[in-house]
């Protein structure tokens, strides 16, 4: 098991390497023996449900055929047998009770998915958080993959270990990002957008919250 303090300097080395301001005193994240790592089928029964949803986001942003797209995902829910996993903002967005900005903040949720793929050992990495994820390999994920049963059949879970390192990085490169923006401090040259919704997926991932529509991202 890796220390809580052993883990937050391997993250102060990457951060010094890509020339990142961090502090000291930022707090450490837990240990791998705290708590209990969610299993493949919750994880992508989360993906999934969040997946369809984005989609059908992307449609109403995109005003093409919004009823036709809502039809369509609200039977891809029913066929993956995730209608009971949407979360309340999820719903929303289907039975039109949703605002154009709920829309965008929907489709900003592809950020947060994309560390709940690579969880599942079906993204290969997770790099530095300068750019938005490449969503034709996640749209093709879903394309590959019929069922909840499939998609957990083609999983395979990372390391516990590998997962905080992740969420303690990313707990850091947020805390640069606040930083330049709060205080007009150094500019980290990430993508603050980015960073935040990562840092969301993988603290729902090592269950800093339960809630996915309402995931603290504190720094």
């Amino acid at each position: 098991m890796i220390s809580a303090e052993s883990r937050k300097q391997k993250s102060i080395e990457k951060l010094n390497e890509l020339d990142i301001p961090y502090i000291e005193h930022l707090p450490v994240i837990e240990t791998s023996d705290s708590f209990e790592a969610r299993t493949v089928e919750e994880v992508v029964r989360r993906a999934a449900a969040s997946f369809f949803t984005i989609q059908h986001a992307c449609d109403i942003m995109a005003e093409t055929d919004v009823e036709q797209s809502k039809e369509f995902f609200l039977s891809m829910l029913d066929k993956w047998g995730l209608m009971d996993d949407l979360t309340n903002k999820e719903k929303a967005i289907f039975d039109g009770t949703s605002s154009n900005q709920d829309a965008i903040n929907m489709v900003w949720k592809y950020e947060a998915n994309y560390p709940l793929l690579w969880y599942l050992g079906l993204i290969d990495e997770l790099d530095v958080p300068n750019h938005i994820c490449d969503t034709n390999t996640v749209i093709q994920i879903f394309q590959n993959n019929a069922s909840v049963e499939e998609l957990c059949k083609a999983s395979t879970l990372r390391d516990v270990e590998e997962l905080l390192d992740e969420a303690d990085l990313i707990y850091r490169y947020n805390w640069a990002c606040v930083d330049h923006r709060v205080n007009q401090n150094k500019d980290p040259n990430l993508d603050p957008g980015v960073v935040y919704e990562r840092h969301w997926g993988l603290n729902w991932l090592i269950r800093y919250d339960e809630d996915w529509d309402f995931v603290s991202t504190d720094t």
